[in-house]
């Protein structure tokens, strides 16, 4: 009896072990939370390259509406890093994320730049 007892106490704390609160991220954050950066929120865009201005450091897109921030327009972006903007050219069709800053002066970035369809240079 006394065996068993210990056996199924074993086995509880065992299970509650691995168990882990949601309400304090910051004690045990996972990989996603610590990727993920609280200050920004995060936005998918698909676009075309209207122009490039690299004494700017930002690019003008034609995009698409991106769901649940802006409707589809033309304007500039700047860049999480701006010595990618070699990499592109006018007429490219990319993706990226677009990443708003949840603080007073709310940047605007893009980030993960990806081509989907290159134009010929």
């Amino acid at each position: 009896m006394i065996r068993q007892s210990l056996r199924c106490l074993f086995l509880a704390a065992l299970a509650l072990s691995g168990c882990r609160s949601t309400e304090n991220p910051g004690i045990h954050p996972s990989p996603a939370q610590t990727a993920a950066n609280p200050a920004y929120k995060v936005y998918k865009l698909h676009g075309k390259v209207v122009s490039i201005d690299i004494t700017k450091g930002e690019m003008t897109l034609d995009h698409d509406a991106i769901p649940g921030y802006m409707e589809a327009m033309t304007m500039p972006y700047k860049l999480k890093d701006p010595g990618q903007l070699s990499k592109f050219h006018k007429g490219d069709v990319i993706t990226a994320d677009v990443l708003v800053s949840q603080d007073a002066d709310a940047n605007v970035l893009l980030d993960h730049l990806v081509v989907v369809v290159q134009t010929k240079s």
